[in-house]
């Protein structure tokens, strides 16, 4: 028999977290996201099974919230991206699809994407230094799509200048791995500990 294990999208068996003075840069592989299409069709109560189901609304354009066990960002016009710990929903997008019926097109994009988590004080000049998008003064819960090394990505804040999460296609994981790494080591240095 074969044994089969997942990579991440970096292509190691475990996360990766590089440190840094004030910086902490970590490939988050414990995350499951969904994507969430509105039908047409849609009947104009289905987003009311959404908080029953999760707690929480969909956002508004720009914004994202979190839920307890599920956080939901805003990413187009009648699109939203869930995500949750894997640990908790498996199938988050079957969980999704149940809630919504045919209100919704879901799909799974757990391996479409990777996320990397920015903490500490350092975490606005590094996207500063690799996006126009002017980090410094988002706001918690605000989501932005913008470019980052010619790649459409999602930047997250989840904490005012010192937390945000960046959503890339999982195909260019490593190549923004390496932009973040050298960003980081325009700002800071890299920590002992």
């Amino acid at each position: 028999m074969f044994e089969i294990y997942s990579l991440s999208p970096l292509g190691a068996t475990q996360a990766r977290t590089d440190r840094f003075v004030d910086f902490r840069l970590t490939d988050r592989i414990d995350r499951t996201m969904a994507r969430m299409a509105i039908r047409q069709n849609a009947s104009p109560r289905f987003a009311s099974s959404i908080k029953s189901r999760f707690g929480i609304c969909l956002p508004e354009p720009g914004q994202a919230n979190i839920g307890a066990e599920v956080n939901v960002f805003w990413i187009n016009p009648d699109v939203w991206m869930f995500d949750a710990d894997i640990s908790a929903f498996e199938d988050l997008m079957g969980t999704v699809k149940s809630t919504v019926k045919e209100n919704a097109s879901v799909v799974d994009q757990t391996d479409n994407w990777c996320r990397f988590d920015l903490c500490r004080a350092f975490s606005h000049q590094v996207l500063e230094r690799l996006c126009r998008l002017n980090s410094g003064t988002m706001k918690k819960n605000m989501t932005c799509g913008t470019l980052v090394e010619h790649t459409h990505c999602f930047i997250w804040c989840l904490q005012t200048k010192t937390e945000f999460a960046i959503l890339a296609p999982r195909s260019y994981a490593q190549s923004i791995h390496e932009a973040l790494m050298a960003a980081a080591n325009s700002v800071t240095e890299p920590s002992v500990y």
